[in-house]
Parts: C-alpha cells; structure tokens; sequence
C-alpha cells in the first residue's frame, strides 16, 4: 500500500499523521492506546484490505504530534476533541473508526457523541472509558492532580531522562501494566515514532509524561451504562478483545451486558495480551477483514 506522513494543523500546533492506502477509498481512521503512537498499527495494516484508506495519527502528546498546551491535566475529552479536529479537517463526513485501548474507548464515546461521522466501529481491547467510582473519587482525583504538581515542577527543574535505543525498548515493554506484554518487534514501530535523538547514542522520549496521570470521565459503571442504553452505537460494532483482560468484565460488566442486547456488536476474544492486535496481526487482521468487507453499514 502507498504510505504518506504528513500534518494535520490544530489551535495548539499540529497532528502528525501515517496515511496507508489511496486517499479515494473509504477512510479507516485508527486511535492508538494511552503512551503509544501510530505505529502500534503499522504490523496490523498489512493484514488488512487495500481498498480501504488508513490514517494512523499521533494523538497529541505521543509521538510526533504537538504536546497539548502545558501544565494543565490530559483528559478523554482532549482525545474527543482531537478525532472532532481530524474528521473536520479531512472533511470526508463517513469514517470506519479503529481504536486500540484508550483510543478504542474514546471512539466509543465520539461514536455516541457523532454518530452521523461513524459508519463502522472497531474496538481492540476495549470497552468503554473505564469508570472512577464514588468509593475511589476522592483518590483517584488527588492522585492525577499530585502528580501533574510533581511533573510541572520537574519541567521547571528540567530533569530529564535519556536511554540508549535498546533501554528506551526494554523501558517500554517493562513500563507496561502488569500481565500486559508487549513483543519486542511490535515495541520498534512505537520506538521508532517516540524516540528522539539526542546524539551520542542517546534518546529521550517524546511520550508527554503527564499522561501517566490522564484522566477519564468521573462517572460510575451504573451511570455509564444508561448512556449507553440512553446513546446506544448505531452502526455496526467489533470488540476484539483478548484472552488475558477479562478483568474488564468486572469493571464494566453493566455496558458490556447493553452491547451483548444489540444485534449492531460483534464481540470476539482471541488469544494474547493487551497489545495483540501487534504483537499477533496475524490472528487480529482477519478478524478485522471480514467485519470490514463483509459486514454492511446501516447509516
């Protein structure tokens, strides 16, 4: 497939963008997840139809976008925002939206949110932002909120750190959650797109660090999920999701009981991790295929 990069411009700088395909063709526009970039897709695309026109982007803040405006929290409506900004900017009104993670929980929410722009919805390993209860508000807010303080402070001290290109690697998969496992090879595509060169063999991360605190909607799984039946996805739906997040289940079992009653959602689990729609393309991009060329819009 043709591969372009350009950038797409915003009030605060710019989006950078990984474009597969012919721009003639129906857009698939892909969200990364939390700290990742556009190229935790770049092993999956080859897996999937050419007739389709890809655009990975940069969220801002992860790889080579602009950072959001500074000191101030990263939220999911930031994210919200920036898909709103891509899908003016391209003006193509239709677009199959494919998120990994956080990404796949924001095109969620921007599919209730604008459900004229989404024909199609691929979700991978994700299925809604997840919720901040009322028994954890109080230390889930003075958590993000304290750790935003000691960042600033840190910019202001300008304490940096810098890693050879195999560290900054091992950095990212050992940086993961717990049980979350991340392939070295599938590591390389981000790698290559957060790295910045620093000479003498050395790299520091363009990864903004404020988003080791970002912050989701402040609503319970009992309140989200009447938004989901009260705003239910209208188009068709795909969650694949893998084997080792079933803990999923239990923060979001409400919503995912409101997909389970709409004949619009495909839910699929495979085996793997977190990241296998990268670590393992191979088993995710049919998946994605069919639901792509066989599965018919409604909108």
């Amino acid at each position: 497939m043709d591969l372009k990069e350009f950038e797409i411009p915003v009030p605060w700088g710019h989006v950078a963008v990984k474009a597969w395909g012919q721009e003639s063709n129906q857009p698939v526009l892909t969200i990364h997840g939390m700290s990742d970039n556009a190229g935790s897709f770049d092993r999956l695309i080859p897996h999937l139809p050419t007739t389709f026109y890809y655009i990975c982007i940069d969220l801002p803040s992860h790889g080579r976008s602009s950072p959001y405006p500074p000191y101030l929290p990263i939220t999911a409506l930031d994210t919200i925002l920036t898909i709103k900004l891509v899908v003016d900017y391209f003006d193509r009104k239709k677009y199959i939206l494919m998120g990994h993670s956080w990404g796949g929980q924001c095109a969620i929410l921007f599919t209730q949110l604008y459900p004229e722009h989404t024909v199609k919805l691929i979700a991978l390993d994700c299925f809604y932002l997840f919720p901040i209860e009322a028994s954890n508000f109080k230390e889930a807010l003075r958590t993000r909120i304290d750790g935003i303080v000691k960042i600033n402070k840190n910019l202001t001290d300008k304490k940096h750190s810098y890693f050879t290109y195999d560290d900054a690697i091992n950095k990212m998969i050992n940086s993961r959650f717990v049980g979350m496992v991340l392939y070295k090879e599938a590591a390389k595509p981000i790698a290559n797109r957060a790295l910045i060169d620093q000479g003498n063999g050395l790299y520091k991360f363009s990864t903004d660090p404020r988003l080791k605190f970002a912050t989701n909607l402040l609503c319970s799984n009992e309140f989200i999920a009447k938004v989901v039946k009260k705003y239910p996805i209208l188009c068709p739906a795909l969650i694949v999701y893998s084997s080792d997040s079933d803990f999923q289940y239990y923060f979001l079992k409400d919503v995912i009981e409101e997909y389970k009653k709409s004949k619009n959602f495909s839910i699929v689990q495979v085996p793997g991790s977190h990241d296998v729609h990268n670590n393992n393309p191979d088993i995710v991009g049919p998946i994605i295929t069919k639901f792509l060329t066989s599965v018919a819009s409604k909108l």
